[in-house]
């Protein structure tokens, strides 16, 4: 499910992926820090606060990037 092949069949070739070593290492550090919430890769924590003071923005954003921008690629 994490590998690049799959993840291109399902047409989000975009989405970052993080080997297992790295996201074990990352949870493990949260835990003993006591984090409460993680996030891996941090830069994908904007859609929390999309969500929470604009949820039409990243409604349309997410709308964008998973329904129209896949077919407009097929197109060209």
């Amino acid at each position: 499910m994490t590998q690049r092949p799959l993840l291109q069949q399902g047409n989000i070739s975009w989405m970052p992926i993080e080997s297992t070593e790295r996201c074990a290492k990352a949870i493990v550090d949260s835990t003993c820090r006591g984090d409460m919430y993680l996030t891996v890769p941090s830069w994908m924590g904007w859609g929390f606060w999309m969500r929470v003071f604009c949820p039409e923005i990243l409604e349309w954003c997410l709308h964008t990037i998973l329904v129209k921008w896949p077919h407009a690629q097929k197109d060209s």
